[in-house]
């Protein structure tokens, strides 16, 4: 799933030596993971550079980029960078338009609650804003918790567990403030949690199963020196010295404790834990090392496991660098047009295999072959490993093998590729969107084309490429031509593979 260090192509300097580009690398420590939600069938995970990883049990696929938080509260949701709300399905995902009216969002609690880049809390179905200042808000049955940026815990709805924390069982619908000087909550069923501020950790509400485990409709304090928390009918908590504890249910052996017995009081089951979440039968956690376990119902966790309940933890993945590519900053030998996107093509490390050549130059079948399978690797999240059939006789370019195993490019005869010649606009079209449809065979998008002066010069094999990158906004053309036949520049090349990866990531 994740992006691993790739050796880039050495390139030709227009000096006289050659040198080889690779990125930086970020520590491979926990610091790679943002946010982490198991569910029953398997766990997102939130890289800190905004890609969204799923994890089935047996891979880890990417779902998408630019995600800024996730949220498991009535289904698996996320919220994009430019602030659109999506609905997850395992590896696909699906854009969900609200009111402009509620604007840009910053959280999703559920499809009906979220908080917009103004830090208001609004009802979606009502459109009504319910709170200002809400810096965290969760959910669990038809009850809902807001932290507003003072430390204030308000709740309403549902309370016919005691879950609002109210000391009542009635409900309300109107937000009440329950505690104070509270830093992080969380809520599930027909319980609730709160930290403060000085690390106490506070729960209500009530769990149900076999040995009656609950708390009442006032808060109960637990723990001491408590940083974060997570809970369905199992708890899980990480004090400040990132030491893991955990009590509730353990009838799928989703407390690690080597038995399928629920524990009634805190017990630590792992050190050295920076990230946790728990569903109804499983448990996963990131440690210091970036290193992912996890435990509970194998399904989801570990395909290969032959016991049904995994009741101690396991290593399911080790860590994740990150490449870093540095920018330069350096585009003299470009076209003035270009230097707005050349930087985010190169941070994005589009720009990697060809950063040291005139990028006004027409860009080689070789060259192309190399960027366009940085945009591949770059959409799915992993570096492509490498493939042994090589049917050229005239090249050797892992990068060109690669693409050409991927489905992206041909040859031009059955034994020759001709990795110098250059590459027309409309041939770049074709590459880019065989690239799109195998990296995202299900990405969907009903467009409306603007027809270009010079359509009837279009190769008929081309024609459904250029258009559905017109569309997106990929290619723009100048005074509405197109130029299918005229050589691409390495500049153009790049951009068009960047506002791609920018549209469709």
């Amino acid at each position: 799933m994740f992006k691993t260090i790739a050796t880039c192509t050495t390139v030709a300097l227009l000096v006289s030596s050659l040198f080889t580009y690779a990125p930086s690398v970020e520590a491979a420590d926990a610091s790679w993971v943002k946010q982490v939600e198991v569910f029953d069938n398997g766990s997102y995970i939130l890289k800190s550079n905004e890609d969204l990883m799923f994890w089935d049990g047996s891979e880890l696929k990417k779902v998408t980029g630019h995600i800024t938080s996730i949220s498991e509260d009535g289904g698996a949701m996320a919220v994009r960078e430019n602030g659109n709300l999506i609905e997850l399905s395992r590896d696909t995902y699906k854009t969900i338009k609200l009111s402009e009216k509620i604007g840009k969002v910053k959280q999703v609690v559920e499809i009906k609650y979220v908080v917009n880049q103004k830090e208001e809390l609004w009802d979606t179905e009502k459109e009504t804003k319910l709170l200002d200042n809400v810096s965290e808000a969760v959910s669990g049955d038809q009850f809902v918790m807001a932290l507003t940026n003072d430390g204030s815990l308000w709740s309403w709805g549902n309370d016919n567990g005691g879950q609002l924390g109210n000391g009542s069982k009635d409900n309300n619908d109107t937000p009440e403030i329950v505690l104070q000087n509270i830093s992080k909550i969380a809520a599930n069923g027909h319980n609730a949690a709160a930290i403060s501020k000085s690390g106490e950790l506070y729960l209500w509400g009530i769990i149900h199963f076999d040995k009656g485990l609950g708390w009442d409709q006032t808060p109960l304090k637990v723990l001491d020196n408590v940083k974060d928390i997570s809970l369905t009918q199992t708890i899980a908590a990480i004090t400040n010295n990132n030491e893991l504890y955990m009590w509730g249910n353990g009838l799928y052996g989703q407390l690690g404790n080597d038995t399928e017995e629920n524990l009634e009081v805190p017990t630590m089951i792992m050190d050295k834990v920076k990230h946790v979440d728990v569903s109804s039968k499983a448990t996963i956690a990131v440690r210091e090392s970036g290193e992912v376990w996890g435990w509970g119902y194998k399904e989801g966790l570990d395909a290969k496991s032959s016991d049904t309940y995994i009741k101690t933890p396991i290593k399911i993945l080790n860590a994740q660098p990150i490449p870093v590519y540095p920018v330069t900053g350096n585009y003299k030998m470009s076209s003035s047009w270009a230097q707005t996107e050349l930087p985010k093509a190169e941070a994005r490390g589009l720009l990697a295999p060809v950063i040291q050549l005139n990028l006004n130059k027409p860009i080689t079948r070789e060259q192309f072959s190399e960027v366009v399978v940085k945009y591949y690797e770059a959409m799915i999240g992993k570096s492509v490993s490498e493939q042994a059939k090589n049917p050229f006789l005239d090249t050797k370019n892992k990068q060109v093998i690669k693409a050409y195993n991927l489905g992206i490019v041909n040859g031009v005869s059955s034994d020759h590729f001709e990795p110098s010649k250059s590459i027309t606009r409309e041939e770049i079209t074709v590459m880019l969107k065989r690239a799109l449809d195998k990296a995202r065979p299900n990405f969907e998008y009903n467009y409306s084309y603007k027809r270009f002066e010079d359509e009837s010069k279009f190769a008929s094999y081309a024609q459904e490429p250029i258009k559905y990158l017109r569309s997106l906004g990929v290619v723009k053309g100048e005074n509405n031509f197109f130029n299918p036949k005229a050589k691409t520049t390495i500049e153009e090349a790049v951009i068009m593979t960047y506002r791609l990866l920018e549209i469709t990531d």
